[in-house]
C-alpha cells in the first residue's frame, strides 16, 4: 500500500486506515503536507481536492 494514493483516494474509510496507521510524527507530517497543499498556489485543482478532502476525514483523529 502506498500511503499517499490511500490519503489522496477521496475515499474516506481508506484515508481514515491509511492515517490511523502513522505513527504520531508521521501523522503530523502527513497532515502538515496536506494542509499545505490546500493552502499553497501551485498544486494542480484535483491535488488540492484530494487533500481538502483527507483533511476532512482525519479532523477528529488525533
Amino acid at each position: 500500500m502506498d500511503t499517499w494514493t490511500e490519503l489522496l483516494s477521496r475515499e474516506e474509510p481508506r484515508i481514515r486506515k491509511a492515517f490511523t496507521g502513522l505513527n504520531q510524527t508521521e501523522k503530523i507530517a502527513a497532515r502538515a503536507h496536506l494542509i499545505k497543499m490546500t493552502t499553497e498556489s501551485g498544486w494542480h485543482p484535483e491535488q488540492t481536492r484530494s487533500a481538502q478532502i483527507a483533511l476532512d476525514a482525519i479532523k477528529d483523529i488525533p
